[in-house]
């Protein structure tokens, strides 16, 4: 008798750990509205996936037991297009958390013309852009399709990774390594252009004079020291 009540009482836990329900929002960056052509499912590292039921209208993803998932998503109306998963914690028998299943800013770069568009009009104004967790992911000012002012981009950690600046006094180009270190710049007021390692050891450089233009190239070996060095100069013509 004790041991079938030990099984009746793990049957329960089992019964009710099972409706630990996941309900996933996903809000259109462009329109403010719920998505409903969304696809999604959860997967438990370990191979498990746990797949989206209809309850009253909603979507629920029903998993056992506690913890970090993966949660997967695609769009209906872009067959065979899937966003990145994104890592969730479910922590309570009902949670429910929202996220936007699109980016309002993007660079389009065609044959002739490059610009940036936001939810598919030319960027225009200032304008600023999540990723799904939330995180500032760009900011920028925009005056048809074009930076006008300044334009940042970041990576998921909040590091800078690109930065545009256009102004009488300074305009440039630049790209940041994942640690934060320089890796690229153009920048037309010191009239310079250069390339660096992550270690942060400059790999290139040019530099403009009235005259022509100096370049310089250094190769560095995997730790780091420099190998070879190699200057050139040529005249405007």
């Amino acid at each position: 008798m004790k041991w079938f009540s030990v099984l009746i009482l793990i049957l329960i836990i089992q019964i009710l750990s099972a409706q630990i329900k996941f309900q996933p929002v996903f809000i259109d960056a462009c329109t403010g509205k719920v998505d409903t052509l969304i696809n999604c499912w959860l997967d438990n590292n370990q191979g498990k996936v746990f797949t989206k039921t209809k309850n009253n209208g909603k979507n629920q993803i029903i998993v056992p037991h506690y913890g970090i998932y993966l949660l997967h998503f695609g769009s209906t109306y872009r067959p065979g297009f899937m966003y990145e998963p994104i890592k969730v914690n479910i922590l309570s028998d009902h949670s429910i958390d929202t996220f936007n299943n699109n980016n309002k800013l993007n660079f389009q770069h065609h044959v002739c013309v490059a610009h940036f568009y936001s939810c598919d009009q030319l960027a225009d104004g200032y304008i600023k852009d999540y990723y799904r967790t939330g995180k500032l992911r760009a900011e920028g000012v925009f005056k048809n399709g074009v930076v006008s002012k300044d334009f940042i981009y970041f990576n998921r950690e909040g590091i800078k990774i690109e930065h545009r600046k256009k102004s009488k006094k300074d305009s440039f180009y630049k790209s940041y390594y994942s640690n934060g270190k320089l890796r690229k710049e153009y920048n037309t007021f010191r009239r310079i252009t250069q390339k660096r390692n992550s270690f942060g050891a400059q790999t290139y450089l040019k530099k403009w004079t009235k005259k022509g233009f100096t370049k310089k190239e250094l190769k560095y070996d995997t730790s780091g020291n420099l190998w070879t060095s190699q200057t050139s100069h040529s005249k405007k013509t």
